[in-house]
């Protein structure tokens, strides 16, 4: 797993952003084998944060002084969310630096992967629930889905349906782009055509409201 993702990163060229100081941030991309499956770890927030509360996210935030690197912030970002020991992490490559729209962050997704996790533990300030996901139902076509945001001509999002919650946003579009790397080499599929499906979101919800698929 780990050799196939990171030639599969080292061939696909990686579009890099320039941050402001302060600005820039990054995200850990977990993979690691889950019942014999390649899958993903991700996060819920806690509902009392000022950013971005009860959403799905990745572990990660913003860069410090004495990080090395983003690679180095994404691991300690993670260390300090769930207890992740980056000893136990192999960082394979990275993703496509993404702007944030609101904080006008420069986030980039660092891509690891793991044999074991070991034992985790959330943060009770930050991290509501720990969520393995594995990547085959990331790809399914009752999973994968767009939908358009906003008044008519609005924009469109990626929206990864998971039942309890909705994975969107960035964190969405990351999966997105992770996904068309790694679905070929993984598990051997390309990512399906999302369905288009009309949903609902208002300021403070943690993800869209569904209503139905076209």
């Amino acid at each position: 797993m780990e050799q196939e993702l990171r030639r599969a990163l080292t061939a696909r060229p990686r579009c890099e952003l320039e941050a402001e100081a302060g600005r820039r941030a990054a995200v850990l991309v977990l993979i690691y084998p889950l019942a014999g499956e390649p899958a993903v770890l991700l996060t819920r927030r806690r509902s009392h944060l000022g950013r971005h509360p009860g959403e799905v996210s990745f572990p990660g935030g913003g860069c410090e002084a004495g990080d090395d690197g983003v690679a180095g912030a994404a691991l300690r970002e993670a260390h300090e969310e769930i207890g992740l020991d980056a000893g136990r992490v192999a960082v394979v490559g990275m993703l496509d630096d993404m702007p944030t729209l609101v904080s006008g962050m420069v986030v980039t997704p660092v891509v690891a992967t793991a044999a074991d996790l070991g034992k985790l533990h959330a943060d009770p300030g930050e991290v509501a629930e720990i969520i393995e996901v594995p990547l085959r139902r990331l790809v399914d076509p009752n999973t994968f889905r767009r939908a358009r945001l906003g008044p008519p001509g609005g924009y469109v999002t990626c929206l990864f349906d998971l039942g309890s919650v909705v994975v969107w946003g960035l964190t969405g579009r990351i999966l997105d782009i992770f996904l068309e790397v790694a679905a070929p080499v993984l598990l051997g599929c390309e990512m399906p055509e999302p369905k288009m499906v009309e949903a609902e979101w208002q300021e403070g919800q943690p993800w869209p409201r569904i209503k139905r698929a076209r």
